[in-house]
């Protein structure tokens, strides 16, 4: 059982024009998208974490309270991350997944 962070988004591009609300449009799509994706995927089994309705983040409310948060669902794996835009023309997604040892 796999239960997926929402991503944290970085903008270290340093560009003038403020993109903030194009930029949690795009973040908002690509968390769609990973869902999706995710779920049609028979091999695996998806399960939403407790505060999905809420900020469920690496930076808010933390490792620590999502891992909490991942077990009381009883997943195996929880998949956090971050996007982030270097410059108008570069960006890469960091991600990690993570085994709780039973």
């Amino acid at each position: 059982m796999l239960a997926v962070a929402d991503f944290e988004f970085k903008d270290t591009s340093g560009e003038v024009r403020d993109q903030t609300a194009e930029h949690e449009a795009r973040l908002k799509a690509f968390g769609v998208a990973l869902q999706d994706g995710l779920s049609g995927n028979q091999k695996i089994d998806l399960v939403a974490l407790p505060c999905q309705a809420e900020q469920c983040t690496i930076k808010d409310p933390g490792l620590v309270d999502l891992s909490k948060r991942a077990r009381t669902v009883s997943v195996k794996y929880l998949l956090i991350g971050q996007v982030h835009k270097m410059s108008t023309l570069v960006g890469w997604v960091n991600r990690s997944a993570g085994f709780e040892r039973q």
